[in-house]
C-alpha cells in the first residue's frame, strides 16, 4: 500500500475500538467498522492494480451507502484525491469535472454504469464497478497508459462547486483543514457515542460527508438514506430509527413541518443543524417549539472552509436567530469591501481567517486569488454574503452577495443556469436569479424573453440539461425585454424583487 491521508485514522480507531458494533446502517445493510475497513482495503487493491497513485484523483459516485464511505477511504488509503460526484450529476457537468479534475480511476454504483448516466469516460480513466449489494468489486475498464497531471498539493478532498462562469470549481481540501474542522465542529456539537444520526443529505455534499466523518470520530451510529428524494420516509426514520442528531437543510425541515410530518412525541431528538440555506427565523422558531427539549444550532459554512460557524447551546436571546460565532481557533469578521472591521450591528462581507481555510481552487489560480486574499499579513477568505455582527461576536446571516445562488443547499452560478437555454432557438435572453420563497427558502427563478415559447418548455429542457437542485422554482416568460441598470447590464435585483412578488402571488392563489 502506497502513503496514506490522515483521514484514513478514523476508519482504523473504529475498527479498533468498536470493532464489531454496527456503525453505518444503509437501505441494504448494516456495516461495522471493521467490514468497512475490510471493504475499503479490497477496493484499494482494485484501485492499486489498476494504478492509481497518490495525488491521483478518484471519482466517487453513487446512493448513500456504506460502500460508498468504504470507496472513499480505499482512495485516501492510497494517498488519492477524492472527488465525490452526486448520482443525479448531469451528463454535461459530470463531463466538465472529468475535463477539469483528469481522474485516473472513476469507482460507481452498478445501476449507474450505463451510458445514459454519465459521457464516455476518457481511455486513461479506470472504472471499477462497486455496491453496498455486491459481494466485490469489479474492475469493468482498466487505465490506459497516461502520464497524468502530477499532484498540486496534498489535497484529500476535491468538491466541486459553481464559480461565477458556468465551469465548475474544484475546492482542494487538505486533510490537515479537514481534521482540524471536524475536531472543532465535534467540540462545539459534541457527538458522542449514544447518538444515532440521521444521514439524508448525499456524501457527495460535504455537509453530508462531514457526518459520516463526525460519527465516526465520536463513534456514533449513521443511518443513511436518501431524503432529499423521499421526505415522507423521514418521520418513520426519526422513530424507528431512534434518530438523535438530525443535520438537514432548511427546505427539508420546511417541508416537513408543512406536511406536519414533525411530532413532539419523537422525543429521542437532542440535536437539530442545518446549514447550506438561510434558515427563516420563523422556521427556528416552529422546530424548537415543535421539539422543546432538543437543541436547534443554526450554522454557516462554506465549502472553501468547511464551517464558519455554530450556534452555542446558551446563546443570548439577541441572538436566537444568528448563526453563532466563529469556530474555536478560527477568527470571523464584518467588514468593507478593503476587509477593515465594521462597527457592530453594520452589514458587510463576512470574513474569515484560521486553520480549516482550503488550499483554493484545483488548477484555477486566478479564482482562488479572488476568493483568498491577503489582508493585513494573513490568508483571508471573502465569503461573498452580507452579515451583521454584534458585540459578543453573534453573526446573523442578511443576504447572498457575489454573483452566486444557492438552493437546497448546493451553490450555483447563474451563467450555469442561463447556459442551460442556449440551445432554445426560441429564447433570445434568459437570467437566472435567487429569490426567498414564502416559506423563507432559497430558491431559484428564471426569467425568459423568447418567441412563442411556453413555460413547460422551458422548464423540460432545464430538467434535461441542470441537476435536480439547481431547477428553478419560478419559471416567469417575458414579453418585453429584461430590465437593466445604470451599467446596461440585467438588474438582477430587481428581477429578485419581482421573483419574490411572483411566488408571494402563487401562494396566495392556491
Amino acid at each position: 500500500m502506497k502513503e496514506a491521508h490522515p483521514l484514513t485514522a478514523l476508519l482504523d480507531s473504529a475498527a479498533r475500538e468498536r470493532g464489531n458494533e454496527v456503525s453505518i446502517i444503509d437501505p441494504h445493510r448494516g456495516w461495522t467498522p471493521k467490514q468497512l475497513l475490510a471493504r475499503a482495503d479490497t477496493l484499494a487493491k482494485c484501485l492499486n492494480a489498476v494504478g492509481v497513485r497518490p495525488g491521483d484523483r478518484v471519482l466517487v459516485r453513487g446512493r448513500n451507502s456504506g460502500d460508498l464511505v468504504a470507496r472513499i477511504f480505499a482512495a485516501w488509503r492510497l494517498g488519492a484525491i477524492v472527488v465525490p460526484i452526486h448520482e443525479q450529476v448531469g451528463a454535461n457537468r459530470l463531463a466538465a469535472i472529468v475535463a477539469d479534475a483528469l481522474p485516473s480511476a472513476y469507482v460507481v454504483d452498478d445501476a449507474l454504469t450505463g451510458p445514459e448516466h454519465h459521457p464516455a469516460l476518457p481511455d486513461h480513466v479506470a472504472v471499477i464497478v462497486s455496491s453496498a449489494e455486491s459481494v466485490t468489486p469489479v474492475v469493468a475498464r482498466n487505465r490506459a497508459t497516461l502520464e497524468l497531471e502530477p499532484p498540486g498539493d496534498s489535497a484529500a478532498l476535491l468538491i466541486y462547486t459553481s464559480g461565477s462562469t458556468a465551469a465548475p470549481l474544484g475546492v482542494a481540501c487538505p486533510g490537515t483543514a479537514i481534521i482540524f474542522a471536524l475536531d472543532a465542529i465535534h467540540q462545539e456539537l459534541g457527538y458522542n457515542d449514544s447518538d444515532r444520526v440521521l444521514g439524508l443529505l448525499p456524501l457527495a455534499f460535504d455537509y453530508g460527508l462531514y457526518q459520516v466523518l463526525l460519527a465516526l470520530k465520536a463513534h456514533a451510529v449513521v443511518i443513511l438514506e436518501d431524503g432529499l428524494q423521499h421526505p415522507h420516509r423521514i418521520p418513520r426514520l426519526l422513530a424507528e430509527q431512534s434518530i438523535s442528531v438530525f443535520p438537514a437543510l432548511p427546505s427539508i425541515f420546511g417541508s416537513l413541518l408543512r406536511a406536519r410530518w414533525l411530532a413532539t412525541e419523537q422525543r429521542t431528538l437532542r440535536l437539530l443543524t442545518s446549514t447550506g440555506e438561510s434558515f427563516p427565523p420563523a422556521m427556528v422558531d416552529q422546530l424548537r417549539s415543535c421539539f422543546p427539549t432538543a437543541r436547534v444550532a443554526p450554522m454557516y459554512g462554506l465549502t472553501e472552509c468547511k464551517r464558519v460557524s455554530i450556534q452555542g447551546v446558551d446563546v443570548p436571546n439577541s441572538a436566537r436567530y444568528s448563526v453563532g460565532r466563529a469556530l474555536p481557533g478560527t477568527t470571523a469578521w464584518v467588514g468593507d469591501g478593503l476587509g477593515r472591521p465594521m462597527p457592530p450591528g453594520e452589514e458587510g462581507e463576512l470574513f474569515v481567517r484560521g486553520p480549516h481555510l482550503m488550499t483554493g481552487y484545483w488548477r484555477n489560480a486566478a479564482a482562488t486569488t479572488v476568493r483568498y486574499q491577503d489582508i493585513g499579513g494573513e490568508r483571508t477568505l471573502r465569503s461573498g454574503d452580507i452579515f451583521q455582527m454584534d458585540e459578543a461576536g453573534y453573526l446573523t446571516f442578511v443576504r447572498r452577495e457575489g454573483g452566486f445562488l444557492k438552493a437546497k443547499g448546493q451553490r450555483f452560478s447563474p451563467a450555469e443556469i442561463e447556459a442551460s437555454l442556449v440551445t432554445l432557438p426560441e429564447v433570445s435572453a434568459a437570467v437566472a436569479v435567487g429569490y426567498i420563497n414564502p416559506d423563507g427558502e432559497d430558491s431559484v427563478a428564471m426569467f425568459v424573453v423568447g418567441d412563442a415559447i411556453a413555460e413547460a418548455r422551458v422548464r423540460q429542457h432545464c430538467a434535461r440539461h441542470l441537476q435536480r437542485a439547481a431547477m428553478p422554482t419560478l419559471i416567469h416568460i417575458l414579453d418585453e425585454p429584461l430590465p437593466s441598470n445604470g451599467n446596461g447590464k440585467y438588474d438582477r435585483r430587481a428581477l429578485a424583487a419581482f421573483a419574490q412578488e411572483l411566488s408571494m402571488h402563487q401562494r396566495h392563489r392556491r
